[in-house]
């Protein structure tokens, strides 16, 4: 399955990418649950979400109570679409983004046999200023905006 995306409108023409889809139970979702089994999960969503404000709602209250959450946030990289997690493994420990790049996973990279393939555990946030404003979420310990 593939999804159709408006990459650029130039000279009246219209250009339009294929792109597979980013999944669910895919590395992403494995590594998450592999480091944070007990966390709550607060969705998945992307920057036109129409679930993106409660997701957002689930985030703020849980970094605020200092709780074990994941979240996911998908969307469009430089040349595919990518993936974002966000989570906290355990109560009052740092929170962590992963990154998620499908294109080094099969059917990509057809020999990849790691199932978290495309993933990276990133660096730990131990005081994060996290700040949810309208539909975006901030990161500032990386400066990262969802």
């Amino acid at each position: 399955m593939t999804n159709r995306r408006v990459l650029a409108t130039a000279f009246g023409a219209v250009f339009v990418v294929l792109v597979s889809p980013v999944t669910a139970d895919d590395a992403l979702d494995r590594r998450m649950l592999a480091m944070s089994p007990d966390a709550r999960d607060c969705g998945t969503t992307d920057p036109a979400g129409a679930d993106r404000a409660k997701v957002l709602e689930c985030v703020e209250a849980q970094v605020a109570a200092g709780t074990p959450f994941r979240v996911r946030f998908d969307g469009t990289c430089i040349d595919a679409i990518c993936a974002w997690g966000l989570m906290r493994e355990k109560q009052d420990g740092p929170i962590r983004l992963v990154p998620y790049d499908p294109k080094l996973c099969p059917p990509a990279v057809p020999n990849e046999s790691d199932p978290w393939c495309g993933t990276f555990a990133g660096v730990p946030c131990k005081h994060p200023n996290v700040v949810v404003k309208g539909k975006t979420l901030r990161v500032d310990c990386e400066g990262y905006v969802f």
